[in-house]
């Protein structure tokens, strides 16, 4: 009896673990649910690392390049040996170097002005000049970019010492550096950017491949060299057959451009500095504000920028000095937002 007693008591014992367990169980299952569904209730959000830098919107472009140059002709006939070196800067009045006849006699041949010397002809020193820019056909002007099918003209000399002259020929050119380059510029500029174009007084550019021929390259040079970037002033700008124009003036070093005609270049439209950020990250608040989400703790918020620009799917601002990451794409989000 009392065995029986002691064995109804282990079954109610056990009855009762069994319950307690099960309710366990149950709260431990309710609980998984509940953070599943907490989980789920979350707005999946990709965030992106903000950056510091600049955007700029660019086109393609060829160039021809018109210089303040003089050319020095040969005197008389007979080698020339050259006294100052390719480059070099002279005052007016200068001996640059001496033709030497086939009896011995010497001419002596000097820079009519002051300038760098250079012995680098193209054969367009007289007709390109650009002082003589505004008298000059740009419908003509267009015709002389060197092509395929249509190369330049190879007319390019090198007078250094002891070539062979007759009178008359050109000898060197001296280039005056103290006045700006000039450059008739043809761009590929769609409609819309042309448009915005009209109230833009400075651009930039940087010089690519060369287009002269055998004529002064850029050959040899580095490529962080041949890529500098040159600021410009839009002097006028305009419309011929279908494509846009513009005259630039630049005040660029020699070593550049003192031997240089025509080369391709990419013309810089506009340019932006500031924090780039994805243009889908950008949203409005209820005012109208300009903005990005970022998150604390897990939930959204939304914090006014400075919209500068955007240039193809980038944008820069200002306002996001103190925030490292913002929501990739803002459409659909909301301020208050869990995020996972």
């Amino acid at each position: 009896m009392v065995a029986m007693n002691i064995t109804k008591k282990r079954i109610k014992q056990n009855k009762a673990v069994d319950v307690l367990a099960l309710i366990i169980l149950i709260i431990i299952a309710i609980a998984i649910i509940l953070t599943v569904k907490n989980y789920l209730s979350l707005v999946g959000v990709s965030f992106v690392t903000v950056h510091q830098g600049t955007l700029e919107d660019t086109v393609f472009a060829r160039a021809i390049v018109l210089r303040h140059e003089t050319l020095i002709t040969a005197p008389a006939i007979g080698e020339f040996v050259a006294f100052i070196e390719e480059g070099s800067r002279v005052k007016s009045g200068t001996q640059i170097g001496t033709i030497v006849n086939g009896d011995g006699g010497k001419t002596d041949v000097y820079a009519m002005n002051a300038g760098v010397v250079s012995y680098q002809l193209d054969g367009y020193e007289e007709k390109l000049r650009a002082d003589s820019l505004e008298g000059l056909d740009y419908n003509k002007l267009i015709t002389l970019f060197p092509n395929k099918s249509s190369p330049l003209p190879n007319d390019s000399t090198s007078t250094t010492s002891q070539t062979l002259l007759a009178k008359g020929r050109p000898i060197a050119r001296i280039v005056d550096n103290l006045l700006n380059y000039r450059l008739f510029m043809l761009a590929d500029i769609p409609t819309e950017k042309a448009e915005s174009l009209q109230n833009v007084g400075q651009v930039g550019f940087t010089v690519g491949k060369n287009l002269s021929g055998d004529t002064a390259t850029t050959e040899g040079k580095e490529e962080s060299e041949q890529k500098m970037r040159f600021d410009a002033t839009v002097t006028d700008r305009g419309m011929i057959d279908g494509q846009n124009y513009l005259i630039l003036d630049t005040s660029l070093d020699e070593a550049t451009l003192i031997n240089l005609r025509f080369f391709e270049a990419t013309l810089s439209l506009r340019q932006l500095n500031g924090t780039i950020i994805p243009k889908s990250a950008l949203t409005k608040d209820a005012e109208g504000k300009d903005g990005v989400y970022y998150k604390v703790k897990n939930v959204l918020r939304f914090l006014p920028v400075e919209l500068k620009g955007v240039i193809g799917d980038e944008a820069v601002v200002n306002g996001l000095d103190n925030v490292l990451e913002v929501a990739a794409d803002a459409s659909g989000l909301k301020e208050g937002q869990h995020v996972r």
